[in-house]
């Protein structure tokens, strides 16, 4: 069943390192950005990063350089985790070009959250509702 295998590639991938590594650099750079104070803001832009670099005195980034830095490493890390988790990646593609595949993936995603709450690193309160 297409639920099932792509619910445990899904597992798999929140447990490996890579994904750990991009999730725990997600959530440096979302504490720094100060993003949930100014959310109505940031809607206005691009991505969080390009609300960062015109608005760096409302977050807590030394620098621009800094918050590139850290961006990048955040993209790196994505990049890597993609790669290692290529299995899941290819599976997930598949799956949500088929039918009812993002409803599959929708529910793989509630389930996992309620499931094992522990396996997403980055906190609710981080993300926020845009």
């Amino acid at each position: 069943m297409r639920h099932d295998k792509l619910k445990a590639l899904y597992i798999k991938m929140l447990d490996s390192e890579s994904n750990k590594k991009t999730d725990k650099h997600i959530v440096a750079y979302l504490k720094k950005s100060n993003h949930l104070k100014y959310k109505d803001d940031v809607k206005k832009y691009k991505d969080l990063s390009e609300w960062v670099k015109a608005n760096i005195d409302k977050t807590d980034f030394k620098s621009i350089e800094e918050a590139e830095a850290e961006w990048n490493a955040v993209i790196s890390y994505q990049t890597l985790s993609s790669l290692e988790n290529k299995d899941y990646m290819d599976y997930l593609t598949e799956t949500v070009l088929t039918v009812n595949g993002a409803k599959i993936f929708s529910d793989i995603v509630f389930e996992i959250t309620y499931e094992y709450p522990e396996k997403l690193l980055v906190p609710k309160e981080l993300i926020g509702r845009y």
